[in-house]
């Protein structure tokens, strides 16, 4: 690799890793090259907390199912995690054995099972082996967007969450929920909305103190209608296979939330935005599968911001599900703006007297009539 005075070197016993300048900063895209915020604090960390790591974890990204991703934040949010991040063919390659985490971002394409005849090997086997081990975790990202995916449907129902859809009876036709709530939006048609977490109980996986985590383009979960028990702390309860599954409904929209199918709106109340069911294995340890409402979630837009708590909402999830401490809490530092500096002498000199006569000329004309309307009394 080529080196420069402007490279940063981390180095430990059996791991290194360089960094350019520019993965200390935050840009407005991969072409730009001007910097608009620093970010630092949060990569150093990082580097640091791999340098020391004695058992280095790695999260596998999904390619098999038309994972299609808007951009590549996501994968800092990762690095920044702890974990290494690969990409991998669920279908024909073998999970790595440091592999943490799976994940399916925007999956378009479904899981593939012995069931459907096409094949003798199942998806859904290899996630259930893999998720019977401690520490182990699947994440999925959905949208209004995805089309229907029985076999990963199917799958997160086992764990307690499904998603909505309105059946036209005449065509057969199922058409995916979308959210709007015009109450708690950031855009006018009422499609980027923001959540708070949901119940006490999840304090535990996201800090309430997160105020402003978005979703846009969401689509609706809810608590599967069969085997799931709602308990007085806001989780519901549910077995599989002898283990038990407790689902934490993570952030809720508000009751004011439409949903719309097909162009109409089909329903109106409060639905699930993220969830997460954590099983009990044999061991006493937990294993973890995530759904998210919102592929928008885990883009650049949200997970750069100093304002929104996307980001740090992914790295508590992830500190928690793994284990391992991530870098909670170390937001980017916005650079201040100097605009005003580029103002030219004749604009200032033309804006002092504009604000210099505009007081001056309203005080004459006011007293003005009121030293008519005193003469004429």
């Amino acid at each position: 690799i080529p080196l420069n005075s402007t490279n940063v070197i981390v180095v430990s016993e059996g791991y290194h890793r360089v960094y350019n300048w520019t993965d200390f900063y935050v840009f407005a895209d991969d072409k730009s090259n001007e910097p608009w915020a620093y970010s630092g604090e949060r990569k150093l960390c990082s580097a640091l907390m791999h340098a020391v790591d004695e058992d280095p974890r790695m999260a596998c990204l999904l390619t098999n199912h038309g994972e299609v991703s808007y951009d590549y934040e996501l994968l800092t949010i990762l690095d920044d995690a702890g974990y290494t991040v690969v990409y991998m063919d669920l279908y024909k390659d073998p999970i790595p054995a440091t592999c943490d985490l799976i994940i399916s971002y925007n999956p378009n394409t479904d899981l593939i099972v012995e069931s459907d005849g096409l094949s003798a090997i199942s998806e859904v086997e290899i996630l259930d082996k893999f998720l019977a081990e401690d520490g182990h975790s699947f994440f999925v990202f959905l949208e209004n967007g995805t089309p229907k995916l029985p076999n990963f449907e199917s799958y997160i129902q086992e764990w307690g969450i499904e998603t909505k859809y309105d059946t036209n009876s005449t065509t057969g036709v199922s058409y995916r929920y979308m959210v709007q709530d015009t109450s708690a939006s950031l855009t006018s048609d009422g499609y980027t909305i923001y959540s708070h977490a949901a119940d006490a109980e999840n304090t535990r996986f996201v800090d309430p103190a997160n105020e402003y985590v978005i979703f846009g383009n969401a689509t609706a979960l809810s608590v599967t209608g069969e085997g799931f028990t709602a308990k007085q702390d806001g989780t519901y309860v549910g077995t599989k296979n002898g283990r038990t599954r407790t689902l934490y409904p993570l952030y809720r929209s508000s009751e004011n939330t439409s949903h719309w199918a097909n162009g109409q709106q089909i329903a109106q109340g409060s639905c699930i935005l993220m969830s997460l069911t954590e099983q009990t294995n044999e061991t006493g340890g937990a294993s973890y599968v995530g759904v998210m409402s919102s592929v928008h979630f885990a883009t650049r837009t949200y997970l750069q911001s100093a304002v929104y708590d996307n980001g740090d909402v992914l790295l508590s999830l992830f500190e928690e599900i793994g284990g391992r401490t991530a870098p909670v809490g170390l937001t980017i530092k916005p650079f201040a703006s100097y605009d005003i500096s580029t103002v030219t002498t004749a604009q200032m000199l033309r804006w002092t007297t504009v604000l210099v006569l505009i007081p001056t000329v309203t005080t004459l004309a006011v007293a003005a009539v009121v030293l008519i309307k005193r003469r004429r009394a």
